[in-house]
C-alpha cells in the first residue's frame, strides 16, 4: 500500500439562490489525496465549505460543474 500523497485540482460550478438573487458562482483550489480519501468525500467537503462561505443552504443551490483531476502534467 502506498503512502505517497498526490495533488488534485478542483473545478466546482454551481447556480445558487442569494440573498441577492440566482447566481452563477465557479470556485476551484488543490487538495492534497492521502490515503483513505475518496472522490465523494472530497467534492462533499468542498460543496459544504463554499456553501458555508456564501451562507447558503445545499437546497438553495444545484452544481452545475465539478471536475477533480491529478494537478501534475
Amino acid at each position: 500500500m502506498s503512502t505517497q500523497t498526490t495533488t488534485y485540482f478542483w473545478v466546482i460550478g454551481l447556480q445558487a439562490v442569494t440573498p441577492h438573487g440566482i447566481r452563477a458562482i465557479h470556485d476551484s483550489g488543490l487538495v492534497t489525496i492521502e490515503p483513505g480519501m475518496t472522490r465523494a468525500g472530497i467534492y462533499n467537503g468542498v460543496l459544504a465549505k463554499l456553501l458555508a462561505a456564501l451562507q447558503i443552504t445545499p437546497d438553495q443551490s444545484v452544481v452545475t460543474f465539478w471536475s477533480l483531476e491529478p494537478n501534475g502534467l
